[in-house]
């Protein structure tokens, strides 16, 4: 029995000093192996455009790994990307590594960042790879394959991990966007590289974040809580999903804390170059994404007691809250967008120029197309503006063009406006009224009271035209150097849009078949303000007053040429009719015109201009109908009814 004892003893110690030895074996060959460069390359043989390194790694349990300094980098047509983790611990399968399957049922990482951005290149807009997207640092390591991809062959790396938990996760960049943490991690992972791709996020951490986006710090001290699912989607290695990755995912957000800035606005309002938003205050929010669609219940409140609005120098401000949420009507998720700001004010520098009390904005927008890719595209879109009162209208000098010769010098404006837009088309209006308006031109100033109302009406929101029937203007109490105050007291004149309207774009503008009607007491002042020109001729100091004046003219220009039709001005005596185009170059057309006795047709068809008095209203009816052909016919037949037989003739000038 004794020597069964020892011999079993002596068994015993021989298997211990064998698995000794193969610990030491194990331990010295993959040490080894895990510090060596040609392990390091055999890993990185099969991905084309994706590269892993790692400082240093060591590994005493068979299968078991702690992992320092771990970072991988990846390129494909539409992005490239890169993650970092100081350290990891993670338990692998040993002969499932012999087919290329990396299976871990717990991975442990510490000090972790991620960042993703578009490429350099021909081709990739400025705004992709501008300073505020994160560096890619290693994609030196990448190969630079110049031929096509060859045909796949043996597969490439599978990565199974059942229980992922990252602790420490500084930061999370992704395009302009950047969060910041420490954060922590719960997830599970199934992917090959450059094949299916399927990511399960338990939960993710943020405690106290900050987010910036586009360099600008948007959110302080924000509390976080997200999970979700992305995938199952194929990172190809030349197709990497760019905005088309957002309908893989889904996931619930939970998000509140210290609003630094309202700069987000910018983009979910329109991108604008010339406006700016600041101010802090409180954001909460609550976003629930279902295969990239925006579900019901997601809401995003902002409050903010300083919001500001900046327009060159000009500052607009107030007191704002900002909701954002998505509801269900009619079975249709719609996002709404509501902004309100109380106590309005305007600051030219530091003085405040205008004021209007209470609710004075209110503003809603809804987005029926409800991706998360398009969620920044409005199909609604209703503005209200209770009456604002701008001081000081000189604080609008810096929008007026380049060009400009005139300048605003004081008076004091109140704006009134509302519109509404859906996928139908836009409509509105926008009144203003001014007293005592000056400007100053050629260093004389002119002044008058408005009265403009603006009527707006689009059939197309993505076309930018308005028709403006039913826009008016009206001016009294004008102030034109050269004419007294007694001959300028109680003076109007009033213009109304029937029909047509306005259409521009970044480069031109243009006055589409504007039917104008108007009436002026006399013009007197119209006079006046010619002469004030400078550039008027001589005669048009002999001109007689002419009083009770209306008429109407069809109006179609652009910045290059314009054409009045239709023209058509009665008076006191007098009477004008016209079919006119100009260019920057000459004015063509035919003209009659009539005061008192006297009548005149002018032919401005050729550079031969031409004028008679003897039938000139039958003339002007006959070439009328074809103003701009100079063979029309020219010769009258006889004089016309109420003309003067004495005012015979014709000539040339």
């Amino acid at each position: 029995m004794e020597f069964v004892t020892a011999r079993w003893t002596r068994w015993m110690v021989w298997v211990f000093i064998g698995l000794l030895a193969l610990w030491f074996v194990y331990g010295v060959v993959v040490n080894a192996a895990l510090r060596s460069s040609m392990v390091k390359r055999w890993v990185n043989t099969k991905p084309e455009k994706f590269y892993i390194e790692w400082k240093s790694g060591t590994s005493w349990i068979p299968g078991s790994f702690h992992v320092r300094g771990l970072y991988f980098v990846g390129q494909g047509t539409s992005c490239t990307y890169y993650g970092r983790m100081d350290d990891a611990r993670f338990r692998v399968g040993l002969l499932p590594l012999l087919r290329r399957v990396v299976h871990a049922s717990r991975f442990d990482g510490n000090g972790i960042e991620f960042r993703l951005r578009r490429p350099s290149g021909p081709g990739i807009p400025a705004t992709a790879t501008s300073e505020f997207y994160p560096s890619i640092p290693g994609l030196e390591a990448l190969p630079r394959r110049t031929s096509p991809r060859s045909p796949r062959g043996s597969p490439s790396w599978w990565i199974r991990v059942d229980d992922v938990r990252f602790r420490g996760i500084e930061q999370v960049w992704l395009y302009g966007t950047r969060l910041s943490g420490p954060a922590t991690l719960r997830a599970g992972l199934d992917m090959q590289v450059e094949g299916p791709f399927r990511l399960k996020l338990a939960d993710m951490q943020f405690p106290a974040a900050v987010l910036n986006h586009n360099g600008a710090m948007v959110g302080t001290n924000l509390q976080m809580s997200l999970s979700g699912e992305m995938g199952p989607l194929v990172f190809d290695v030349d197709d990497v999903p760019d905005e088309k990755i957002f309908d893989f995912i889904s996931a619930t957000l939970a998000m509140q804390g210290d609003l630094h800035s309202v700069a987000l606005l910018k983009q979910r309002l329109g991108r604008q170059d010339t406006i700016d938003f600041g101010g802090g205050g409180r954001l909460d929010a609550w976003v629930a994404i279902e295969r990239g669609n925006v579900q019901p219940s997601t809401r995003l409140q902002l409050r903010s007691p300083n919001l500001r609005v900046l327009l060159g120098s000009v500052r607009f401000g107030g007191n704002a809250t900002v909701e954002d949420r998505v509801d269900l009507e009619g079975g249709v998720a719609v996002a709404r967008l509501s902004v309100t700001l109380e106590d309005f004010e305007v600051f030219k520098g530091d003085k405040r120029v205008g004021f209007a009390p209470g609710p004075a904005l209110h503003l809603t927008s809804a987005n029926r197309g409800l991706k998360l890719s398009e969620w920044a595209k409005e199909t609604e879109l209703s503005l209200r503006i209770r009456p604002l009162t701008i001081s000081n209208i000189a604080v609008f000098n810096e929008f007026l063009p380049r060009e400009t010769v005139a300048s605003l010098e004081r008076g004091e404006i109140k704006v009134e406006a509302e519109y509404d837009r859906n996928e139908a088309g836009g409509e509105g209006r926008i009144g203003l009224r001014g007293e005592q308006l000056a400007a100053r031109a050629r260093g004389e100033s002119y002044a008058t009271d408005l009265a403009l109302d603006i009527g707006l009406k689009s059939s197309d929101p993505a076309v930018h035209r308005f028709e403006l029937s039913g826009t008016s203007l009206t001016l009294t109490n004008v102030e034109i150097p050269g004419l007294s105050r007694e001959r300028q007291e109680g003076w109007h004149t009033r213009m109304d849009v029937e029909s047509g309207g306005v259409s521009w774009s970044k480069s031109t503008w243009a006055v589409e078949d504007a039917m104008l009607r108007f009436s002026m007491r006399d013009t007197r002042p119209v006079k006046a303000l010619l002469v004030e020109s400078g550039d008027a001729p001589s005669w048009l100091r002999l001109m007689p007053t002419i009083r009770e004046l209306s008429g109407r003219v069809l109006l179609t220009a652009s910045p290059e040429a314009f054409r009045l039709n239709q023209v058509h001005v009665e008076g006191r005596g007098t009477e004008v009719k016209a079919e006119l185009m100009g260019t920057n170059d000459a004015i063509r057309g035919v003209v009659y015109a009539r005061y008192g006795l006297l009548a005149a047709g002018f032919d401005l068809r050729s550079t031969s201009r031409r004028w008679r008095v003897l039938g000139a209203k039958r003339w002007y009816e006959r070439v009328s109908t074809s103003p701009w052909d100079p063979s029309a016919p020219e010769t009258p037949e006889e004089a016309d009814t109420g003309e003067s037989d004495a005012a015979s003739g014709g000539g040339e000038r």
